[in-house]
């Protein structure tokens, strides 16, 4: 470790080759002498090590064009596997467009590979049509509940995303329309 300034430390790891990944701990202690005759010794902590993790907080986009009808009375699904490895650390959703008229009628959610489900909307927007640029983030200053038809800009769901957070990205994605 490289001291960059005051108590601030910075160290290079070589990820592309394998010496470190996502997932592995570094352990260390700080020991430092000091310039008088005695060169008195110190060390911290005073005993075992320190330790932080390594995380790979890279921001991925995963998308999937495709069709799926919406049919009253029915439950359609649509699913996107994403090989990718990686910890999820904050998760939003975006829908580009969705087509439907009375969007009183319907509730959308995803439900992640581990089965974990979360409601994005439920029964929202009454008898307008359509959700477009439609962003699902905790994040967002407005609930869905508050938004209306065509839904366009970020909202937050009906239930929270933040429940995806520390699971593993990789796997089948479920997207639900009933």
């Amino acid at each position: 470790l490289n001291n960059t300034g005051g108590n601030t430390f910075s160290g290079i790891f070589n990820s592309a080759n394998g010496e470190v990944v996502p997932g592995d701990s570094i352990f260390y202690l700080i020991k430092a002498s000091d310039n008088s005759s005695n060169h008195n010794i110190g060390r911290l902590p005073e005993s075992g090590y320190f330790r932080f993790n390594i995380t790979d907080q890279t921001s991925a986009s995963f998308c999937k064009q495709t069709y799926v009808p919406i049919r009253d009375n029915q439950t359609s699904y649509d699913t996107l596997y994403i090989a990718q490895f990686g910890t999820i650390v904050d998760l939003s959703f975006k829908m580009e467009t969705l087509i439907h008229t009375y969007d009183g009628d319907i509730t959308f959610s995803i439900t992640s590979p581990t089965g974990t489900e979360v409601v994005l909307s439920n029964r929202r927007g009454s008898g307008g049509d359509n959700f477009i640029n439609t962003i699902f983030d905790d994040s967002a200053s407005a609930p869905i509940s508050s938004g209306t038809a065509p839904f366009t800009g970020s909202f937050r769901p009906e239930g929270p995303l933040n429940v995806f957070n520390g699971m593993n990205i990789h796997g089948n994605w479920l997207f639900k329309v009933n």
